[in-house]
């Protein structure tokens, strides 16, 4: 138990050092210090889409958003539940997140961080209770606009984690390349096209395009479908007739 603890503690560190050295280089640009805390603050509703260049048009919903320094819950509506990872499951349904907010930075600033750790949850109806989908992910801040309302993550999936255990299949470690993704996130009541639009030729600037090595992709695919998807699931739809 302890060499497993050990192994996977040191996966993470390897882990949060890729996220931090690409972190940095925006940073260095940017000039300023992305507030992930702040970002996800209490009550958020924060819609998020695939800006990859992996042929995945991911999209989330982030809702319920509870911070008490240094964890977070919130519930997240998923369109195609991170494909990147097969096999793939759980299409147009809502989790339970449950993390803690970290840092990559071998010098923080005071009171900020820039990653949380998160793993996702489900409800098992049959069962009666909550429990673990066994996907855990590395999510950081490494760009927010001006204004605090846009912001583009670096996500990782954590080497440890294990593939949904769903009618018996695939039980065991899922085997699937660690690779980073990037996700453009939009702090709105509603989608908003415009606001996601501006946010993403500001991050396609220039000084940040460079960057990325052709990564970002030309155009956000998911955009216009995500409302159309939130809408078609139950707990997602509702906290938007919330929100009108």
């Amino acid at each position: 138990m302890a060499l497993k603890q050990s192994i996977q503690t040191i996966a993470f560190v390897l882990l949060a050092t890729v996220i931090h050295s690409n972190a940095e280089e925006l940073r260095s640009s940017q000039g300023s210090e992305p507030d992930i805390e702040k970002f996800y603050s209490n009550g958020s509703v924060i819609w998020s889409y695939s800006i990859s260049t992996d042929g995945q048009h991911l999209c989330k919903v982030d809702f319920a958003v509870v911070s008490n320094q240094p964890d977070i819950s919130f519930k997240r509506y998923s369109s195609d539940l991170h494909t990147r990872i097969p096999p793939a499951r759980f299409r147009g349904q809502t989790f339970r997140i449950r993390g803690r907010f970290t840092n990559t930075r071998a010098h923080p600033p005071s009171g900020k961080f820039d990653t949380m750790d998160i793993e996702y949850y489900e409800d098992r109806q049959r069962q009666g209770h909550t429990g673990t989908s066994g996907m855990r992910y590395l999510e950081a801040i490494v760009f927010e606009s001006e204004n605090g309302d846009c912001a583009v993550f670096a996500v990782r999936p954590s080497p440890n984690t294990e593939a949904v255990r769903a009618h018996g299949h695939r039980r065991g470690p899922a085997r699937a390349q660690v690779k980073q993704t990037l996700d453009l996130r939009i702090k709105s009541s509603s989608e908003d096209a415009e606001k996601t639009k501006r946010c993403f030729q500001e991050f396609k600037s220039e000084k940040y395009t460079k960057l990325h090595n052709g990564r970002v992709a030309q155009n956000i695919m998911s955009l216009g479908k995500c409302k159309t998807g939130c809408l078609s699931n139950q707990e997602c739809a509702q906290r938007l007739l919330e929100e009108q």
